[in-house]
């Protein structure tokens, strides 16, 4: 959500002339963008096609929609950032004025206001959003650092076991198979060891972008640990081995440059991968636990290394 503070929007919702060109005037005088409208139903449907946090003006007295009904309707509105409210009202009972707070406006102004008051409370209404809007950003970084890993980019092990979870289930709902892979990369020590670890960090995230770029948007795929990935989708199909196959030969395909040899060329090496993978049917599904799907798949691959790796072992449950 990367929205201009300085170009912020205001909602105007006054069905008075002359009120209404008064606020436009000193909304615009202090750099804000204003939509101005006469009443409350135009005020909800200028707010709905806002994709962005705004302030609003609201008349408590309008036609369709009073400014009180409306806050409330606009706070029950599901939004990442949410708006700020200023009532603008000729009332005076102070239960009035608690019920609009109570209720959903942020903030209110008596009739007659004067400019400086509306400039200050305006700006109030700016400063909130952009703390709430620097909140939520701050929430999705923490949710993705929580849920990813910092290397590859892809799931980390807690949250690739949770989406495995969910995915065991939405197979066996809709009655197809689920194909569960772990890769180890082959003698990934060596590599560290020869390359050094900045090399061998570069070689997992190659590896990790190859399998991300070999599967669709909604397969699953996390890292599970050092140079260990687990693969999952669900499909109709039996097996999945010419999937995996392809994977497996497009990691084999990477090429990485390493140090300069003593005539000033620089060298490269290549490296390939093992895969474990266990497909289950859908009558399967209801009787394996997560833990047992994860180890039939291990077991695949440590088949697949005591074979002579860069290989694909596949059985079906």
């Amino acid at each position: 959500m990367d929205v201009d503070m300085d170009k912020m929007k205001v909602i105007i919702a006054e069905d008075d002339l002359t009120t209404r060109l008064l606020l436009d005037a000193i909304v615009s005088n202090i750099g804000f963008q204003t939509i101005p409208v006469t009443n409350g139903r135009e005020a909800w449907e200028a707010y709905i096609k806002l994709d962005e946090p705004c302030v609003l003006l609201l008349d408590w007295d309008m036609p369709e929609i009073n400014g009180h009904d409306l806050a409330c309707k606009i706070k029950n509105h599901a939004h990442a950032v949410p708006p700020y409210i200023i009532l603008i009202t000729g009332r005076n009972d102070s239960t009035d004025v608690v019920k609009g707070l109570e209720d959903g406006a942020d903030d209110y102004i008596c009739k007659p206001f004067n400019a400086p008051e509306l400039e200050a409370r305006i700006n109030v209404g700016k400063r909130t959003i952009s703390l709430h809007r620097q909140l939520h950003e701050t929430k999705e970084i923490l949710q993705y650092q929580a849920t990813h890993d910092s290397l590859t980019g892809l799931h980390n092990r807690r949250a690739l076991l949770d989406l495995l979870s969910q995915e065991v289930k939405r197979a066996h709902r809709l009655n197809m198979n689920l194909h569960v892979a772990m890769c180890d990369v082959d003698f990934f020590k060596h590599i560290n060891d020869s390359y050094g670890h900045f090399k061998g960090d570069e070689v997992l995230k190659s590896v990790a972008d190859s399998i991300k770029q070999s599967l669709r948007e909604y397969d699953l795929v996390g890292r599970y640990g050092g140079d260990e990935f687990v693969i999952a989708f669900s499909s109709f199909q039996n097996s999945a081995m010419e999937i995996f196959e392809r994977i497996r030969m497009t990691i084999a395909g990477l090429q990485f440059n390493c140090n300069e040899t003593q005539t000033g060329d620089i060298s490269h090496f290549s490296l390939t991968t093992s895969m474990g993978v266990s497909s289950f049917s859908h009558a399967n599904l209801a009787t394996l636990s997560l833990d047992e799907m994860l180890k039939t798949a291990d077991e695949q691959l440590y088949e697949a290394k005591t074979q002579g790796r860069n290989q694909v072992i596949c059985q079906f449950w």
